[in-house]
């Protein structure tokens, strides 16, 4: 009879279990802050030590993030704020609301310093230029405007964009190639991304999806964008003509924030209540992080010590 030698059993590798992997487990979501509506938006400072801001109903909350608790608010809004963005400094906030209003305030004194109306309808984004001499703004009218901060006046409107703008991006900013800060990125639910030179009326290209779109995040170097439509993340490259390089299905439900860091990797959340991290270098998924509710919006910190989602339940955690 044959002799037989038993085949030993290894253990299986399970897909993100690697070293970088585990690391983003890390993330774990024990604070948990209630708000009086679910909050729209987060954002972290870009300067140390990257306290972050959350919007919701009539208010935004300035989180500080080294004790994790709220030592400012923000109140002087007549209507439902939606979004906020810091100045590269720290020292100013941009804030728009529903009614189309958006103001800028010191975050030292909480005084408003400028106050910019020109859209008809709610304003869903809000960016600075990299040197915070202009505002970008963009709204449920379809319009995206175009600011002189210190003048407190319009300089332009690009029009373009047949449904709600959804969101803004600025080439330039938070670690983009600052020679590029002319350039402006717009998504829309009319299902397309439109490339601007803010200097220009008309768009200088325009990203045709699938289906409409919720947020974009430039990636690091800035030739590339990804754009969330519907459940799908697509990879456009802007130095090819916008074309599409990659399509990622992680997502069961609609994706609603994105989220690039300085160091490969993009983040996406989305309505399944699942944030997903992908390593840039092979558009595979390293790790994916559970929430009790969908997520709205989410934000990591420049140092990578918090990240923080805003969920649909009215929390952050």
């Amino acid at each position: 009879m044959a002799d037989f030698q038993q085949t030993p059993i290894l253990p299986t590798r399970r897909p993100g279990s690697s070293a970088e992997a585990l690391a983003w487990r890390k993330y774990t979501h024990p604070l948990i802050f209630r708000h009086k509506a679910a909050p729209s938006h987060v954002e972290f400072s870009p300067v140390a030590p990257h306290d972050f801001c959350v919007v919701n109903s009539l208010q935004v909350d300035i989180f500080s993030a080294r004790t994790n608790s709220v030592y400012r608010t923000l109140t002087r809004f007549k209507d439902t704020v939606c979004c906020a963005s810091y100045r590269q400094d720290g020292k100013m906030l941009a804030a728009s609301d529903e009614s189309g209003v958006t103001q800028l305030f010191d975050l030292s004194s909480r005084a408003v310093m400028r106050t910019m109306r020109g859209h008809t309808k709610a304003v869903r984004a809000v960016r600075f230029s990299p040197d915070g001499s202009r505002l970008f703004t963009g709204s449920d009218d379809t319009r995206v405007l175009v600011w002189d901060v210190a003048a407190e006046q319009e300089l332009r409107a690009l029009d373009g964009h047949s449904d709600m703008v959804r969101c803004v991006r600025v080439s330039g900013a938070h670690g983009h190639a600052a020679s590029a800060h002319r350039l402006l990125l717009s998504g829309s639910y009319d299902h397309t991304v439109r490339l601007w030179d803010v200097s220009a009326p008309k768009p200088v290209m325009t990203l045709r999806m699938p289906d409409p779109v919720e947020d974009v995040a430039l990636l690091p170097g800035g030739g590339m964008v990804a754009v969330a439509n519907g459940n799908q993340l697509t990879i456009c490259d802007l130095l090819s003509g916008g074309k599409a390089v990659q399509s990622i299905l992680a997502h069961s439900k609609a994706i609603t924030c994105l989220h690039a860091d300085a160091d490969g990797h993009l983040l996406s959340g989305g309505l399944d209540r699942f944030v997903k991290v992908y390593d840039l270098a092979r558009y595979k998924v390293l790790s994916s992080i559970m929430y009790d509710a969908p997520l709205l919006s989410l934000a990591l910190s420049p140092t990578r010590s918090h990240l923080v989602a805003a969920l649909a339940n009215g929390t952050t955690c």
